[in-house]
């Protein structure tokens, strides 16, 4: 049986999976699931030989350790260059200069 949120490879889906439920049916399992890329459902019965020739994948964790500094100095020097289209007095309120 596989947990929810499992991600699953094998030569049964045409792409990486993620669980969405599993259950015993009998002598195999059922296992219904979700393409991560193509966001396909599928559903497939699998026997207890079939269940050798898939692994688990380990879900690839995302890095969200940086220079909080720079990044906030990069989003506001963006939001800066592009105020201009919404707001042609930008530079008069950001300076609280009364025209």
């Amino acid at each position: 049986m596989f947990k929810e949120q499992t991600l699953l490879e094998g030569p049964f889906w045409p792409e990486r999976i993620r669980v969405i439920s599993s259950r015993r049916i009998g002598a195999g399992i059922e296992i219904n699931g979700v393409g991560l890329k193509s966001e396909k459902f599928y559903s497939r019965i699998l026997s207890e030989s079939d269940l050798s020739k898939i692994r688990r994948v380990e879900s690839e964790r995302k890095d969200f350790s940086g220079d909080a500094e720079a990044f906030f100095l990069f989003t506001e020097g963006r939001s800066i260059r592009l105020a201009y289209q919404f707001d042609p007095l930008y530079a008069v309120n950001v300076s609280q200069i009364d025209p």
